[in-house]
């Protein structure tokens, strides 16, 4: 009825009633929950009803000025900014019209309401399935709408579809980000602070040859200038109450603040650690615990973005709370509340703050763009450079350390890996399948982010050389794994009958599972580090490719730490292919691997004891060398002078 009302009137006030419930109803989940059924009878049907508004109406020369609030900054962002999201609810909803948009190839003879009509049409109409000129509509486009270009390319372009594993896409994606990349290297394209907006950086993590341009043009042409504004004024706020309390606190003491108290204030003091995305078994908080347990005679005051304080003490648990920390939790559900948690953090006036991740969580990368305290670093829980001029420095490890210039932060090494993981439970049974004699199984641990249509491709050769009866299992976690691009990627790779997508499981029925395996497929080129260590715990072969960067190196040096490089570690495509296929047929390597991979032996190698003391040597130089401190990587052990890699 809204809808037809907006279409009947053509004016903002129907239209504003029509996406106010839009907005409310909220499409995305309501695609994703849909049954098949639903979604033709139901879904689809309402999803295209709300296409036809804009394509007929407010993209139409008779919706008048309707295209403004869509196209035109309004302080900075764009009030409808949902219905720019339809490509996402026509992919979701599975609607034939997705792509059915093109831009004239006069765009720079057209007025300002031509061309936002224009584009506007093509922006709801169109994801990175449709190969996209961004240079030449960004050179052709009135000023005022090079934000809401800008906008849509990190909001659409960059994201949906959500899932693929389509090369064309990931082709389409570089192409535009790279663009992105040269456009707003240095001038902010002019965006309000959205969340929306840094999705775009961690997906690029995942396909882009290197993120490091990408991530500096996002991190502080985007992200940083748009919400400093944001979290100044949270921090006057702050400052405000606490000088109201101080004043109250005066009055009822009859008194002033003793002299020199507010010079006192002003010294930095302690490390602060923000630990997001740190539940029990997530794997920032398994690959990045180790190390910090070496900073506990410090008593690091800790950030957690929760919310509610009890809940987050039951999630960090008894290691990460008590008189161990200082805890603050708050809630991180849109940038201003985020800024709050940034002005508290602030004013503690810490002089180190440590980023286990940047990227894999909202409060993570917005204030990673910020100066909270003195010193700021970052390290593996995401392996991709923040790309921020606040963060000093990435802790990474010897083994894996990849090109300096893939980091917008000087890198400081720890020995080794630089990085380790709390130990595997055991599973709960033992293996079932004989070593010998039966067609090769074959598993892959990695999440549905890391799949691609190459890598499909060197699976589908690995099966074809494995034998009769061999094939795949997938354990992809989350809920990605039904996706039907997916799906249909696998059976054209694999053949219908030779794959299994398995769906999240517990942790010790994922590793019974896995134990039946012979054979684990890492992914590339972003290597897995958890997962390698459950399946190598349970004493079955990972054969990976070494890649570019320290994402694509990781699973490498964990075969060099373990002496198996030789028959696990591949320089190429071939030599993946090469490796697998000869595990696959010959019995006796595997049981020679086997041998040599008992779970004591992994876990001593792969859960370093002694990597929070090397930690805790760097945090020390790192605050000694203080901030923006750029220079050649530098390797830090315990105990020893630091020393300064030459390349």
């Amino acid at each position: 009825m809204l809808l037809e009302r907006a279409s009947e009137r053509r004016n903002l006030a129907s239209f504003t009633a029509c996406y106010d419930s839009f907005v409310a109803t909220n499409p995305r989940p309501l695609c994703e929950r849909a049954t098949p059924g639903e979604t033709e009878l139901v879904v689809r049907p309402w999803i295209e009803a709300w296409d036809r508004l804009l394509q007929d109406v407010v993209f139409s020369e008779t919706g008048g000025d309707l295209w403004q609030p869509l196209m035109l900054p309004e302080r900075g962002g764009f009030v409808f900014r949902h219905c720019l999201l339809m490509p996402m609810w026509l992919r979701s909803a599975q609607c034939s019209i997705l792509g059915d948009a093109t831009l004239p190839d006069n765009l720079q003879d057209l007025d300002l309401a031509e061309q936002a009509r224009a584009l506007g049409r093509f922006f709801t109409r169109c994801d990175s399935s449709t190969p996209f000129d961004a240079e030449r509509v960004h050179a052709a486009l009135k000023l005022e709408l090079r934000p809401a270009l800008a906008y849509w390319t990190l909001s659409v372009y960059l994201l949906s579809p959500l899932a693929t594993v389509d090369e064309q896409v990931f082709e389409n994606r570089r192409k535009v980000a790279e663009w992105f990349a040269r456009a707003y290297a240095e001038e902010p394209p002019g965006l309000a602070a959205d969340l929306m907006l840094g999705h775009a950086l961690y997906r690029y993590s995942y396909y882009g040859r290197n993120p490091r341009s990408f991530a500096r043009a996002v991190a502080r042409s985007v992200i940083g200038t748009s919400f400093r504004p944001v979290l100044e004024k949270e921090k006057k706020r702050l400052a405000q109450q606490r000088a109201e309390a101080a004043a109250r606190k005066g009055n009822k003491k009859g008194g002033k603040s003793k002299p020199g108290a507010k010079a006192k204030a002003k010294a930095t003091r302690g490390v602060g650690l923000l630990l997001t995305c740190f539940p029990p078994d997530h794997a920032v908080r398994r690959s990045t615990e180790p190390l910090l347990c070496g900073l506990e005679e410090q008593r690091p005051r800790v950030y957690f973005p929760s919310g509610d304080e009890e809940e987050a003490q039951r999630t960090l648990g008894a290691d990460w709370s008590g008189e161990k920390v200082l805890l603050t939790a708050q809630e991180t559900s849109d940038a201003r509340s985020i800024a709050r948690l940034g002005a508290r953090i602030a004013d503690h006036r810490l002089d180190f703050l440590f980023f286990p991740e940047i990227g894999l969580s909202h409060p993570s990368q917005w204030l990673s763009t910020q100066r909270l305290a003195r010193v700021q670093a970052m390290t593996y829980g995401h392996p991709c450079t923040s790309g921020s001029g606040c963060v000093d420095y990435y802790v990474n490890g010897e083994l894996i350390r990849s090109a300096p210039e893939r980091y917008t932060e000087r890198v400081v090494l720890l020995p080794g890996l630089g990085v380790a993981s709390t130990p595997p439970p055991a599973p709960r049974r033992p293996r079932e399948r004989p070593l010998r004699g039966e067609p090769c199984r074959i598993a892959n641990l990695s999440t549905s982010d890391k799949f691609n249509d190459e890598l499909f491709d060197a699976f589908g050769s690995v099966l074809e050389g494995a034998g009769s009866g061999a094939h795949v299992e997938f354990f992809p976690g989350g809920t990605a794994h039904a996706t039907p691009g997916v799906v249909r990627q696998l059976e054209g790779h694999l053949g219908v009958d030779r794959f299994v997508v398995h769906p999240t499981m517990p942790r010790v029925d994922l590793l019974a599972r896995v134990s039946d395996a012979d054979i684990v497929l890492d992914s590339f080129p972003f290597a897995g580090f958890n997962t390698l260590l459950d399946a190598l715990s349970v004493s079955v072969p990972v054969v990976t490719l070494e890649s570019e960067g320290s994402h694509g190196r990781v699973g490498a040096g964990v075969m060099r730490a373990l002496g198996l490089e030789e028959h696990l570690v591949a320089q190429s495509k071939a030599e993946f292919v090469e490796l697998a296929v000869r595990l696959a047929q010959d019995e006796g390597l595997r049981a020679e691997i086997r041998g040599r991979l008992s779970r004591e032996r992994v876990i001593s190698v792969l859960c370093d004891p002694d990597i929070g003391v090397h930690f805790a040597a760097a945090v020390e130089w790192m605050r000694e060398a203080g901030p923006n401190n750029p220079g050649p990587p530098v390797l830090i052990a315990a105990g020893e002078r630091p020393r300064v890699i030459e390349d």
